[in-house]
């Protein structure tokens, strides 16, 4: 039995995406379609935003 859904799961890699290690600066490298490359990082957490809220 498991504890946690995919729902559960999906909702921690978005909080992880919107709250943590937010890039900063970086440059583009184009060659093959590669993309950006980032090398400096928001330290702090950015938002305050619990993850999980009680109505």
């Amino acid at each position: 039995m498991y504890l946690y859904t995919e729902d559960d799961l999906f909702d921690i890699i978005e909080y992880l995406h919107d709250h943590c290690s937010q890039p900063l600066s970086g440059y583009y490298h184009d060659w093959n379609d590669c993309g950006m490359h980032y090398d400096t990082f928001r330290q702090e957490v950015s938002g305050s935003t619990p993850l999980f809220s009680t109505p």
